[in-house]
């Protein structure tokens, strides 16, 4: 994934921090027009960065939170 998409940032943990505070640890690193935070035994298929991307960019429902 780094090669190519040099622009994303993987921040790596020597310990377990639990997903919640690995989540907020990863959005204070959050410098983008999104962040997006996928837990270790998640595994992305080709070209499912760009169609996730399409879909924040098309709605504004998409993948936001409402209170």
């Amino acid at each position: 994934m780094r090669r190519s998409h040099p622009e994303v940032i993987v921040l790596e943990s020597a310990e377990n921090l639990g997903f919640a505070a690995a989540c907020n640890r990863g959005g204070w690193y959050g410098m983008g027009r999104y962040v997006l935070l996928l837990n270790s035994n998640l595994r992305l298929l080709p070209g499912a960065l760009e169609q996730l991307v399409l879909c924040m960019d098309r709605s504004h429902a998409c993948g936001r939170f409402h209170p």
